[in-house]
């Protein structure tokens, strides 16, 4: 049954990376200027993304999985600090071209 959590973690994880991503493409390919809230709602759902991945590990803490935890986290850390600078990176451009 944890394992399952897991999976579900992981995938509420996925979801809200892609649309953390794909917010300020989506919003700097429309005409016109925009405000703020587009940027918001792409850290939000980054942030959102990164606490699925801290249950996710809990998950496997309460299981003791602790091979898992540790074959699995540079990865996590690596992937999410790639993933931010990138989403910080498509939010200045969206702030500066639609300003």
């Amino acid at each position: 049954m944890v394992l399952t959590d897991i999976t579900v973690f992981n995938i509420i994880s996925f979801v809200f990376g892609i649309a953390a991503l794909a917010i300020p493409v989506a919003v700097s390919l429309k005409r016109g200027k925009c405000t703020l809230r587009p940027s918001v709602l792409s850290l939000s759902a980054y942030v959102m993304a990164l606490i699925s991945q801290l249950f996710a590990i809990g998950a496997r803490a309460d299981i003791q999985d602790w091979t898992g935890i540790s074959d699995t986290i540079g990865f996590i850390s690596s992937t999410a600090l790639l993933v931010g600078v990138v989403i910080i990176i498509l939010n200045c451009i969206l702030i500066k071209i639609k300003s």
